[in-house]
């Protein structure tokens, strides 16, 4: 049911208005057009806010609180990556949080622990996206990590 139908079957209901009456049909109308506009919208607004039924806007706004805008992505991928760092807690510190948090980024990362000086060592495979966003790896590792641990990025050679 359209919403000039449903607006037409309330105000018949109150039996005050005349729904055949020219002035209140174009009244009807011009609230159905604007309501449909405000529909449309929010039907947009719905869409967006998840991630497996956006299209636009509500990735891109995702991705920034993520810190998260990489170029060249396909729609899928983004989505993909949002999701794998959305299942990411907060109280994930392990070891394992951070190779699924590794496996958001488009490298190959292997991982060297040393409990002794509560320092993580990240060694990226040297590779152009790598070179390219060194300093974003650094920011948004040092992001994820818990504020008592050390690490060092380096970049395999």
């Amino acid at each position: 049911m359209t919403i000039e139908n449903r607006l037409k079957n309330l105000l018949s209901k109150f039996k005050v208005y005349d729904t055949d009456n020219l002035f209140i049909k174009g009244e009807i109308s011009a609230y159905s057009y604007g309501l449909n506009l405000v529909l449309k919208g929010l039907e947009l607004l719905e869409r967006e806010a998840f991630i497996h039924t956006a299209q636009d806007f509500g990735i891109t706004e995702k991705e920034h609180y993520y810190d998260r805008a990489e170029e060249g992505l396909t729609l899928d991928e983004r989505k993909k990556r949002l999701i794998k760092m959305m299942t990411i807690g907060e109280s994930d510190f392990t070891k394992s949080a951070l190779i699924s948090f590794l496996d958001t980024y488009p490298a190959a990362f292997t991982i060297q622990e040393n409990p002794f000086t509560q320092e993580i060592n990240i060694i990226a495979e040297n590779s152009d996206w790598v070179n390219k966003n060194i300093d974003f790896l650094n920011v948004s590792i040092g992001k994820f990590m818990p504020a008592h641990l050390n690490f060092v990025l380096t970049v395999n050679s």
